[in-house]
């Protein structure tokens, strides 16, 4: 996996830090043991949580996304497969390899 060495205290204090509109970020979706990584960007900031929109095949972001809170867990779903992760240039590159969310990483 190309976050492993991303401890979810590391990353809670990453999104911390660097939480700002128009920042980058990396979803990772985990599915019957299947990765999913998708690059993302910070389109709104609240108090308690953030909106990111999914980067599209011709290169830009969504306008409307999805909420995080700032362990990186989907509002919504605080328990889903579904997390932020850090953008390490290994993430990025599985993001790549995820084809925009249409391939998984076995």
């Amino acid at each position: 996996m190309p976050d492993h060495d991303q401890s979810d205290k590391a990353i809670k204090n990453w999104l911390k830090s660097h939480v700002t509109v128009g920042a980058l970020v990396a979803i990772k979706r985990t599915q019957d043991g299947s990765l999913q990584y998708e690059r993302a960007r910070v389109l709104s900031i609240r108090p308690k949580n953030f909106n990111v929109g999914v980067q599209q095949k011709d290169g830009n972001f969504a306008e409307a996304g999805m909420p995080f809170d700032y362990a990186g867990r989907n509002w919504r779903e605080p328990s889903g497969g579904t997390r932020l992760v850090m953008p390490t240039e290994e993430v990025l590159a599985a993001c790549d390899a995820c084809d925009f969310g249409n391939a998984f990483i076995p």
